[in-house]
């Protein structure tokens, strides 16, 4: 249970980094120096992924940073908390349906 809050609170702190380099108009480059921090930082992206906020991401490991596009639509409603809310959860939904398994009773 930690590591899944871990792992929130890293896609979290990204999302807020990203929203940081969008308001004052900065390319969206991420930088990361250790095996660790690259592996947190691309968890993070694709948590961010699942959620429809990233749509694409480059890493180069020559200049170790991240490059981010974001998807349009979160773009669109980012600052619409409400619709923002309703497809945040969408897209939670699209993905856990995506895994959820089926189970059937046994016919005698």
């Amino acid at each position: 249970m930690q590591q899944s809050q871990q792992e929130a609170n890293s896609a979290i702190q990204l999302l807020n980094e990203i929203r940081q380099k969008q308001h004052k108009k900065q390319a969206l480059i991420f930088g990361f120096s250790s095996a660790t921090e690259t592996d947190n930082k691309e968890y993070s992206v694709v948590h961010l992924i699942i959620l429809g906020v990233i749509k694409d991401y480059t890493k180069d490991y020559n200049s170790k940073k991240f490059s981010l596009v974001l998807e349009a639509d979160w773009l669109a409603i980012q600052d619409h908390p409400e619709k923002l809310a309703h497809y945040l959860a969408g897209k939670m939904h699209s993905y856990t349906q995506r895994y959820q398994v089926r189970t059937y009773a046994e016919i005698d």
